[in-house]
């Protein structure tokens, strides 16, 4: 459901300095196009930190997410749960291409709501506000560890786009009107993700 924005300063994607991918894979047609449609939206390099939220992925040292997740959370700042979850949700997939060849050593494999909270809070306490692109619409974006369901939750303000969700079709407005959950309207094509109290 959208609902208008009051009291609350205008804003665009330029002002978000954080992204959470979630489940965009290689070899999926549909993520081709978004990614050739998306390729002057979305530069990953305009972002302070990326959580790379890609759930199924084959455990590959050389991809720069895990990478990073391994040189930072297994010596010197040693969190198992956060390394615990890489294993826990591994299976065969691959990041699409396009993402993985955008990312950098801000880029981390974060798989779990209380990981994302340790890891903003050691890495980028400034970042408040979180963009999201995703694959599908209910199953990947919302049901996801890291998805609205809890994001809503989290102490984090997190946006999307009218073109931030892969297979929703260009425009993604429609899906946030019939969502259960409360979205906030810009009035420029980014919504907010209204916070709920536990």
């Amino acid at each position: 459901m959208i609902i208008p924005r009051t009291d609350q300063p205008a804003m665009d994607v330029s002002d978000i300095k954080g992204l959470v991918i979630i489940d965009l894979w290689k070899d999926i047609p549909i993520i081709d196009e978004w990614a050739a449609r998306n390729n002057e939206k979305l530069n990953l390099d305009a972002f302070q930190s990326v959580i790379v939220a890609n759930y199924e992925l084959k455990l590959d040292s050389d991809d720069i997410c895990q990478h990073n997740v391994l040189q930072h959370y297994s010596w010197t700042n040693f969190t198992p749960n956060i390394l615990l979850s890489m294993v826990k949700y591994c299976r065969s997939c691959r990041t699409h291409p396009w993402i993985q060849n955008q990312l950098t050593d801000r880029s981390f494999l974060i798989l779990e709501p209380e990981d994302m909270k340790h890891h903003v809070q050691n890495i980028a306490p400034h970042i408040q506000d979180w963009l999201v692109i995703g694959w599908c619409w209910r199953e990947c974006t919302h049901t996801r560890p890291i998805g609205f369901y809890n994001m809503r939750f989290m102490p984090y303000n997190f946006y999307v786009t009218n073109w931030s969700m892969v297979g929703v079709g260009p425009d993604s407005v429609e899906h946030l009107q019939k969502d259960r959950l409360r979205w906030i309207d810009y009035g420029n094509n980014l919504f907010q993700l209204e916070k709920y109290a536990r």
